[in-house]
């Protein structure tokens, strides 16, 4: 990354820079030029943008010597999947606390998450309700047996998460430099908005000129808008990076769905 990059530890797992790719005939199609950023890319069993997320929150998690990733998400969650891919390649624990009953065959990510070692706690609709707690309890148990854990809400909804999206944002820019577009918008789903934070410091620190609009898929706009501008105001205050919340937050509501 640049020197515009945060000061704080980061562990290299993504396969970047990811390639763009011209949608050519869904561009006639719509009549604007359009283009797609493939993070499905970074590799780990196509992890998607958890990897750049991961790249920060594991950084952190090992200058604090760290040797358990803790996490939560539903029982076919992307994110718990890569946190369990990651933990397998760097020699860490994963434990991971999911949604739901323990099901009768194991399929998708919850397989996939088993096969790469990771160990699973399975959690009531009432025990979901306070599952913060649970991922304190299981820290507790790791430190009661002698690890070190470190805790990922779920997602990687952090501000040092979104710091991989920041890194997203100086990589189109250096992409617009050595001959792709330099676009006028970029495009994002949101589960929580650490990705479009991340892109919207960008904007501030790499020069990146694209608006900014995202689509969220499950928290309501006002909850995305808002964890928008608290990890800008968390990004300033803890890293001390020049940047500031914009007047305007872009968002697309109205595609909220299960899964």
């Amino acid at each position: 990354m640049s020197t515009a990059a945060p000061p704080i530890p980061r562990v290299e797992l993504a396969q970047a820079p990811t390639p763009l790719v011209q949608l050519e005939r869904l561009s006639q199609e719509l009549g604007v030029e359009l283009w797609i950023k493939r993070d499905d890319l970074t590799g780990l069993l196509e992890s998607g943008n958890k990897i750049r997320k991961l790249e920060f929150l594991v950084g952190e998690a090992l200058a604090q010597n760290a040797d358990t990733l803790i996490t939560c998400g539903t029982r076919q969650s992307n994110c718990c999947r890569a946190v369990a891919a990651v933990a397998a390649r760097l020699g860490l624990r994963a434990v991971l606390a999911l949604k739901g009953d323990r099901p009768d065959e194991y399929d998708g990510n919850l397989l996939l998450s088993r096969l790469l070692g990771a160990r699973v706690r399975y959690c009531s609709d009432r025990e979901w309700e306070r599952v913060d707690e649970v991922l304190q309890d299981l820290a507790a148990e790791v430190r009661r047996a002698g690890g070190t854990p470190y805790v990922i809400p779920e997602s990687g909804a952090t501000v040092t998460g979104a710091l991989g999206y920041l890194g997203c944002g100086q990589e189109l820019v250096h992409q617009a430099r050595h001959g792709a577009p330099a676009f006028d918008t970029v495009v994002i789903t949101a589960f929580s908005g650490g990705s479009h934070a991340g892109l919207l410091m960008a904007r501030q620190i790499a020069g990146l000129g694209a608006e900014i609009v995202s689509v969220p898929i499950a928290w309501e706009a006002k909850r995305v808008r808002d964890y928008v501008t608290d990890v800008i105001g968390q990004a300033r205050g803890r890293y001390g990076l020049p940047v500031t919340v914009p007047d305007e937050i872009h968002l697309i509501d109205g595609y909220q769905g299960t899964g």
